[in-house]
């Protein structure tokens, strides 16, 4: 009967744990000053018993022993099972002083004391950055984000994460499985703590009140947000007794005119500042960066690039931009990202406003950030120039895709052969090959194109008006780009020089097409009798005499040539006779 038992008499002096027997308390004392012999060959784990190593390995091979009826979990022992038929039940375990309610009773039991004077009390120091927890398991938890190798890795886009279960939780990102529902309106959710914070929107329930004004919230984070823009509260910051970091204190006033001050116990809340400099932070992450400017620490060195930082975590980050995978997808346009955010980021260019107008050019962009950008190119604001060449850029990564230019390095398309001079020009291409590409047409002549720009390019040079006239000759370009190419034939500028023998060019197409005399490159192959040719004009001519198009007809006799100038040189003839 005492297995049936509420009440647990036997708590353990350490870590504040309780037990229904003294048997029980006996052999959990022993955790804490046993030695661990038993050491996982796989990652390290060490216990003081076989039979918990013996059951540790199983997670390792997932060799489950009881299996949930409901949704086919599996589980290494009946204590875990039957509380997570808890989760199925919808039995709940509640709070008597707050009303909060969990599915353990073993959480609850952690849960009460927060209202216990004596039990709340924060003994477990990190030795890392002296932040206080209530619990060791707490404590544990924490220690994690500050090791220096990952528990676990994401197999599609490579991030780290602190250990299996939150690995599980990020792999949803990409699969887009969502197991747990609502039982109100059966909306769908990639974990249980959302599930927990929707049924809040049909509940009604406030759970977090705010102390000074009584205000309540559903969620603490919108508390800590309310809390911050309050002038009612106070934040001092002291030393760590590992003489590292800062811990929070947090305290509120009670009156506005007063000055006495009263712990409520908010640490973390409240914005922060810095003992050195008196920078605010709203954050204590935002807070622990700011001081490596002080510091100076910078030990996490990336392997590729060399450049260090002051984090695992930010390290991390960086390392995403050597990848050459990119898992996050646009179901529009199929564009592929890195990031996820990235790619949420740009969905919002299919379906939002461009509420942002260039008053230069009627340019239009969805943020203001862009279209900042954009007005620079306007007055040419470079914010970095190339030591090659002098040309300039307003952003890192057109920077480092033009200086590829000069590097010689080319990108390759696996399917076609097709060079390209930047990654990007590259991936933008590979687009054409996949199985769901569609050409686009265009609505006047009916050309298709692989791809919406060219189709906007195509639009703007054969049936837009030229606007922008050259100030020498009176002829007009429908583009900027053009008329500079075009003024180049007045001034003799020629700034691409071959590598090779020293001849200069005025554009870098010319002198891409000039370099394969050299290499003997000939890129473009026909189908029909494999033969290859150095420019892309020059295959399509070839293959008019394979189809018969002769799309060139001589107004006076009728006569058809598959090239315009074989047309003009025909068109003298008939002067000639005359």
């Amino acid at each position: 009967m005492i297995s049936h038992s509420q009440v647990r008499p036997f708590a353990c002096d350490t870590c504040d744990k309780a037990f229904r027997s003294a048997a029980q308390l006996k052999a959990h004392k022993n955790r804490h000053t046993a030695t661990k012999d038993f050491v996982c060959d796989l990652c390290g784990y060490a216990a003081q018993q076989k039979t918990a190593l013996e059951m540790h390995k199983m997670r390792h091979a997932k060799d489950y022993k009881f299996t949930c009826q409901v949704c086919g979990k599996g589980f290494y022992n009946n204590a875990e099972l039957q509380k997570h038929v808890d989760v199925h039940s919808g039995k709940t375990h509640r709070c008597d002083i707050c009303g909060k309610s969990f599915f353990h009773t073993d959480r609850l039991r952690i849960h009460r004391k927060i209202h216990n004077p004596e039990q709340n009390t924060k003994r477990f120091l990190c030795d890392t950055c002296g932040k206080a927890f209530l619990t060791p398991s707490r404590l544990r938890l924490h220690k994690v984000k500050h090791g220096t190798t990952p528990k676990a890795i994401c197999d599609i886009c490579g991030k780290f994460v602190r250990d299996e279960t939150t690995l599980e939780l990020h792999r949803r990102t990409h699969t887009g499985e969502k197991p747990y529902s609502c039982d109100v309106c059966s909306k769908t959710f990639s974990s249980r703590c959302s599930v927990r914070t929707h049924m809040l929107t049909h509940t009604g329930e406030k759970p977090h009140t705010c102390t000074k004004c009584n205000k309540s919230f559903t969620q603490r984070s919108t508390l800590v947000v309310h809390m911050r823009s309050s002038r009612s509260f106070l934040w001092l910051l002291e030393p760590s007794p590992s003489g590292g970091i800062f811990i929070k204190t947090v305290y509120t006033l009670l009156n506005s005119d007063s000055t006495k001050l009263l712990n409520v116990n908010l640490s973390g809340a409240l914005p922060q500042v810095c003992s050195l400099c008196g920078s605010k932070y709203n954050s204590g992450i935002e807070l622990k960066l700011h001081m490596e400017v002080h510091t100076g620490s910078k030990d996490f060195l990336c392997q590729i690039c060399n450049k260090t930082f002051a984090q695992q975590n930010l390290l991390n980050k960086h390392m995403v931009m050597h990848q050459t995978i990119r898992p996050y997808q646009c179901n529009l346009c199929h564009k592929s990202f890195k990031r996820n955010y990235e790619m949420r980021s740009h969905k919002k260019r299919h379906s939002a406003e461009k509420k942002f107008t260039c008053d230069v050019c009627s340019y239009a962009s969805i943020c203001k950030s862009t279209l900042e950008i954009h007005k620079k190119r306007h007055l040419q604001e470079y914010r970095f120039i190339c030591e090659i060449c002098g040309k300039g850029s307003y952003t890192t990564t057109e920077m480092q895709e033009h200086k590829e230019m000069h590097s010689g390095v080319r990108h390759q398309c696996e399917v076609c052969g097709k060079g390209f001079i930047s990654r990007s020009y590259l991936l933008f291409h590979q687009r054409i090959h996949s199985k769901d590409h569609q050409r686009v047409p265009c609505d006047i002549c009916n050309k298709t194109f692989p791809y919406k720009s060219a189709l906007k390019d195509h639009k703007r040079r054969q049936h837009g008006k030229p606007t922008i006239k050259c100030e020498l000759c009176d002829r007009a370009f429908t583009s900027g780009s053009a008329m500079k190419l075009h003024f180049r034939v007045h001034t003799g500028e020629k700034p691409y020089v071959c590598n090779f023998c020293g001849k200069t060019f005025s554009s870098s197409t010319n002198l891409r097409t000039h370099e394969r005399v050299h290499t003997g490159e000939k890129p473009y192959m026909c189908k029909e009798c494999g033969k290859s040719f150095t420019q892309h004009s020059s295959l399509v001519v070839h293959m008019r005499y394979h189809t018969g198009q002769r799309p060139y007809e001589c107004h006076d006799c009728g006569k058809k040539f598959v090239t315009k100038t074989i047309l003009t040189a025909h068109v003298k003839t008939h002067s000639t006779n005359s």
